[in-house]
């Protein structure tokens, strides 16, 4: 749940602050500024588990303004299971962040997909398509649903884009068939 605000709000907006967890409200404290309140609710799925993230005041009847999704997706990498949180916009058009869970691939390699630098390449790319993964750099350039591959981890590198692929339709699914399941406070 500590992971929820970075995927929605960004890494920077989390770095530093302090985040309290009271039941479904998760409360961002920066050094400075105005604490963000974000209200998360769980829906367990039959694959996998879905937060709808809503920001603001919450009250009987009134569930915030909605900022976006997170879901739980995992599959096999080169070495083992890789599980993820992936973030989507509200209207689940862009992929907002990816934060791995757990992974277990090779030291120094494929175990690169836990870095920064990686996980950003997903932020902002469209859902419309699925992610693909270029070798290089001139390769991931040339779409924009491409990802461009962990030198000499390019097994790990399409694992976490098929589960981001495969969490993306999960989660579009799941919204289309249940609009209103996330609506009132449990």
């Amino acid at each position: 749940m500590r992971e929820i605000p970075g995927l929605l709000l960004g890494s920077d907006a989390v770095e530093g602050a302090s985040i309290t967890i009271e039941d479904d409200l998760v409360t961002i404290e920066p050094a400075s500024g105005e604490a963000t309140v974000l209200w998360v609710v769980e829906q367990q799925t039959e694959a996998s588990a879905l937060y709808r993230v809503s920001e603001g005041e919450v009250s009987e009847g009134d569930s915030g303004r909605l900022l976006g999704w997170v879901a739980r997706g995992q599959d096999h990498g080169y070495a083992d299971v890789i599980e993820l949180l992936v973030g989507l916009t509200a209207d689940t058009a862009r992929i907002t962040g990816i934060y791995v869970l757990n992974q277990k691939e090779t030291p120094a390699l494929g175990d690169g997909i836990v870095r920064r630098d990686f996980r950003q390449h997903f932020v902002g790319i469209p859902t419309d398509s699925p992610l693909t993964v270029g070798r290089d750099a001139a390769a991931a350039a040339q779409s924009p649903y491409a990802i461009q591959a962990l030198t000499g981890a390019t097994v790990s590198s399409r694992s976490v884009c098929k589960i981001v692929n495969d969490t993306v339709d999960l989660v579009k699914v799941e919204i289309a068939e249940e609009p209103e399941g996330f609506d009132a406070r449990p």
